[in-house]
C-alpha cells in the first residue's frame, strides 16, 4: 500500500457493457482507469495504437484525447477520479503509470471494484479504501512488468520531475540541499528552480520541506516515536525548529497536534461507549441513491 497520504476525488465509477464501443478523441478533465473484464479493444492515444485484452487496465491521464474501439462486445469497469498525496503531488504523475499494465489478479481486481460500487456515497471510507487497492494494485502491476514509461509525447513538467520527487520522498530522513537535487537531473541549480516551479508551482526546496511536516504528522498521528525522533526522520536535526516549522504550517505545536488528535480519538470512543437509544420514528424513512462524488 502506499506511504504517502493520498486524497481521492471519485467523479464516477461504472461497469459498462457494451454489444461494439466506438469512443473517438474523447478528452476528459481527470485521470480515467478502465479495466477490459472481457473483450478486446483498440486504444489510441495520439500515434500510439495498442490492443487491450481481458485482465488489462487503460490509463488516460487528464485532458488527452483518447480513443476506444472494439468491434464486438465487451465489459470494461471504469474509474474517473483525481488522485493527489499529501503535498498536492499527482499520484499518477508521482508514479507515471504506463497507458496500458496486465493485473496479475484480474478477479480480485474486479471483486475490489464490485464492493467500490456497492459503497458508493452511503460509504465513503469503504469506497476510499477500495479505490486506494484498485491504484495500488495496478502501480504495482507496472512496477513488476519493469515500469515502462509512457510517450515521451505525453509527458508534462510534472512527468519531467516525478522520479525528482519520489527521490525525495524516499529520503527525507536524509541531508538534502538544492545542489543535490539539480546533480541528479543534471541541471544549474537555478535552471532546476525555474523549471519544477513552473510544474509545482513552488520550488524543489519548498516541496520537500512540505514532503518533510507531511511525514512528520504523519507519524505524530500514528505513532508514539519521540518529537527528537519523529524530526531526525523527517530531516530536522534540531527539534526545536522543527516545532516551529510544523507549528507555522499546521497551526499547532508537533506535541499539541499529537494531543489533539489523541483526545479526539479518546472523546469518539466514549461516546460509543453510551448506551444507544434510538429515537422514535415519527415519519416513513426515503432511501435516496446519489451518484458518488
Amino acid at each position: 500500500m502506499f506511504n504517502e497520504r493520498v486524497h481521492i476525488s471519485m467523479r464516477h465509477a461504472q461497469t459498462a457493457h457494451y454489444k461494439t464501443l466506438s469512443i473517438h478523441d474523447r478528452s476528459l478533465a481527470f485521470w480515467v482507469v478502465s479495466h477490459v473484464r472481457s473483450g478486446c479493444v483498440e486504444t489510441r492515444t495520439g500515434a500510439e495504437r495498442r490492443t487491450v485484452r481481458s485482465g488489462m487496465v487503460m490509463i488516460h491521464p487528464p485532458n488527452t484525447p483518447f480513443s476506444e474501439i472494439a468491434a464486438g462486445p465487451g465489459v470494461h469497469e471504469f474509474m474517473f477520479l483525481d488522485a493527489v498525496v499529501g503535498a498536492g503531488v499527482d499520484l499518477l504523475r508521482l508514479h507515471p503509470v504506463a497507458l496500458t499494465v496486465r493485473l496479475t489478479d484480474p478477479r480480485a481486481w474486479s471483486e475490489t471494484f464490485a464492493r467500490l460500487l456497492a459503497a458508493g456515497s452511503a460509504s465513503p471510507m469503504t469506497a476510499f479504501g477500495c479505490a486506494i487497492s484498485l491504484l495500488d494494485a495496478v502501480i504495482d502491476d507496472w512496477r513488476a512488468a519493469g515500469a515502462p514509461p509512457r510517450p515521451a509525447f505525453l509527458e508534462t513538467p510534472a512527468d519531467r520531475f516525478a522520479g525528482l520527487v519520489h527521490y525525495m520522498t524516499e529520503h527525507l530522513s536524509e541531508r538534502i540541499d538544492r545542489d543535490t537535487l539539480a546533480s541528479r537531473m543534471c541541471l544549474h541549480p537555478g535552471s532546476l528552480n525555474r523549471a519544477f516551479r513552473q510544474a509545482y508551482g513552488v520550488s524543489p526546496m519548498r516541496l520537500l520541506r512540505r514532503l518533510r511536516l507531511e511525514h512528520a504528522r504523519r507519524l505524530l498521528e500514528t505513532t508514539d516515536h519521540t518529537l527528537e525522533t519523529i524530526a531526525l526522520q523527517c530531516g530536522f536535526e534540531d527539534t526545536a525548529y522543527f516545532s516551529r516549522a510544523f507549528r507555522a504550517a499546521c497551526g499547532l505545536p508537533p506535541g499539541r497536534h499529537r494531543q489533539a488528535i489523541r483526545e479526539g480519538v479518546q472523546s469518539a470512543m466514549e461516546g460509543y461507549s453510551q448506551p444507544f437509544s434510538p429515537p422514535a420514528i415519527t415519519a416513513a424513512e426515503t432511501t435516496v441513491n446519489r451518484k458518488m462524488d
